[in-house]
């Protein structure tokens, strides 16, 4: 048997992948652990190891794994958490980078909001498994089917809490720990998770200038020198989002011997989703916009490229931030209407474009 549990990083998650594995063990027998995320990971543990049940803790989830559960109708689980929790413990436990921690924590979100909504998952969080940590197991193995005593659960809560793994305290701030220089970076691109994890809505994200590189590939923290052939000048911050219509709303700034160039902003996730262009009048910020569509087929990692669009002697350009904000679903029932009024087959419109 496998068993399936989609997590953030993060010590909630550790704690889910240990009593998942553990109340499986005391079930069934020896159950074989891993963090596989794709069908090729699966295929060389299952060779590896041999086993006969598995339990599979993943962070990053292909969409492999989603076609397979939604498919077969398999119960699983979906542990949430506040997700600066989790880029703090990246940050100070496990010594991340800012921008490694935050990118892992962000592209995590996207992909554990694809699969709370699916029919067999089992959304738990780790505020009531704070509070209710026995109720919290026995709801676990009961949704995956694993026949278990309340003396087992009792003993294997004491044992994680002896070793010092005990769910979350949800009044516990690990990010109050973190530097204010790291603060605005890690609030801007998961704080609207921690609030879609409670409500169910998504509100922009702000990714910061230090999850994003220049063109040498050191942070775009500082003004880069435009002089030169035309290339990509800044790229980043290969984070994943989930599905939607999504707008990009990005803040650079000119010199004034930028006046006149042309730039091109451009949105990538495997391929080219979006593009805008910009000729600055005169030194300062301007803002640009840009609309695309991430499909829920596209696990790709999203990209915002700035590219001068002639070769240049002079001139600075500098990136303040990127927002991010998921559009409103038009009604099924509008897109029908104004497909029929304008008399075009409805597999021939897709999307509602922004122009």
């Amino acid at each position: 048997m496998i068993f399936f549990c989609v997590s953030l990083p993060g010590r909630f998650g550790e704690w889910c992948d240990t009593v998942i594995a553990r109340v499986a063990q005391a079930a069934l027998g020896s159950v074989v652990s891993t963090g596989a995320n794709t069908a090729e990971e699966l295929a060389g543990e299952l060779v590896r190891s041999g086993g006969q049940h598995f339990y599979i803790g993943a962070r990053h989830p292909s969409r492999w794994w989603r076609e397979m559960l939604t498919a077969t109708g398999k119960k699983f689980v979906v542990a949430v958490d506040d997700p600066r929790r989790g880029a703090a413990d990246l940050i100070l436990r496990h010594k991340l980078e800012l921008r490694d921690a935050s990118r892992l924590v962000a592209c995590s979100c996207a992909f554990v909001c694809r699969y709370s909504s699916l029919p067999g998952a089992l959304v738990v969080s780790s505020e009531r498994a704070s509070r209710s940590p026995n109720a919290t197991v026995a709801a676990l193995a009961e949704h995956l089917e694993l026949s278990v005593d309340t003396d087992t659960i009792d003993r294997i809560i004491g044992e994680l809490e002896a070793s010092g793994l005990a769910p979350v305290d949800p009044d516990a701030a690990e990010s109050a720990q973190l530097s204010d220089e790291s603060l605005p970076t890690v609030n801007g691109a998961l704080a609207p998770f921690s609030d879609y994890f409670v409500s169910g809505t998504l509100g922009p994200i702000i990714w910061s200038r230090n999850l994003f590189l220049e063109e040498n590939h050191g942070p775009a923290i500082h003004p880069i020198n435009i002089s030169g052939k035309i290339r990509y000048l800044v790229h980043g911050p290969h984070i994943a989002l989930p599905p939607g219509s999504w707008m990009a709303e990005v803040i650079l700034g000119f010199s004034e011997d930028a006046i006149g160039m042309g730039f091109r902003i451009e949105v990538w996730a495997g391929s080219q989703l979006g593009m805008a262009q910009i000729t600055p009048s005169g030194p300062g910020l301007a803002r640009v916009n840009v609309n695309f569509v991430l499909e829920e087929s596209n696990d790709s990692l999203v990209e915002i490229r700035v590219m001068n669009e002639r070769a240049a002697i002079y001139g600075q350009l500098i990136l303040g931030q990127v927002t991010m904000t998921l559009l409103p679903n038009v009604s099924p029932a509008v897109v029908d209407r104004l497909t029929a009024e304008l008399g075009l087959p409805s597999e021939r419109v897709r999307h509602l474009n922004t122009v």
